[in-house]
């Protein structure tokens, strides 16, 4: 295949979320509507998830994943315990409703998050074809470094931006800088 052929690759991100985001996935997947998707580990729809990859593993699904929790009163918390301290979390332990939150956290706390989660969905069974991120914060300047060391350390592609400032998170990321 020609390198300057393009090719479109149809995501859907919040696997998990919700059963509804789940049975969309699986609904799009069949018709041939959705080329992949992303579960988030710490949503209480995750073990659904798991039984859907278990039943069906032609299907490309990567971790989308998580630092923020924006629906309310929906919400949902770290799989790891972090003390407030490492910023990661609101006053009642769950994650940042919004990335300039999220983006304040320490990034040792945010590496064991992410590795938290990516460890376990691995152990559940699902076969992980790549990494993306709920809301953009894992690719947020600050963590940029830590997710594409992930990448490199699981072998999975990350999803990347060729310009942050064009992405549609940056609308709601705060202030950007590309040299943290």
């Amino acid at each position: 295949m020609s390198k300057s052929r393009k090719r479109v690759v149809i995501h859907e991100d919040d696997v998990a979320m919700s059963h509804g985001a789940n049975m969309a996935f699986v609904e799009l997947s069949a018709l041939g509507n959705c080329s992949s998707g992303s579960v988030m580990v710490p949503c209480p729809w995750f073990p659904e998830a798991v039984e859907i990859a278990a039943r069906d593993p032609s299907l490309d699904i990567g971790v989308h994943l998580t630092l923020t929790s924006e629906q309310k009163p929906y919400r949902w918390r770290p799989l790891t315990s972090p003390p407030r301290s490492a910023g990661l979390t609101d006053e009642y332990g769950y994650f940042w409703p919004d990335v300039p939150r999220a983006r304040k956290a320490h990034p040792e706390a945010v590496e064991a998050e992410l590795r938290a989660q990516i460890e376990v969905a691995a152990a559940a069974g699902i076969d992980i074809t790549h990494f993306d991120c709920h809301m953009g914060t894992a690719q947020m300047p600050e963590f940029t470094a830590i997710l594409r060391r992930l990448g490199e350390e699981y072998r999975q592609p990350v999803l990347l931006v060729k310009a942050l400032s064009t992405y549609n998170p940056a609308s709601y990321a705060g202030p950007l800088d590309p040299a943290p």
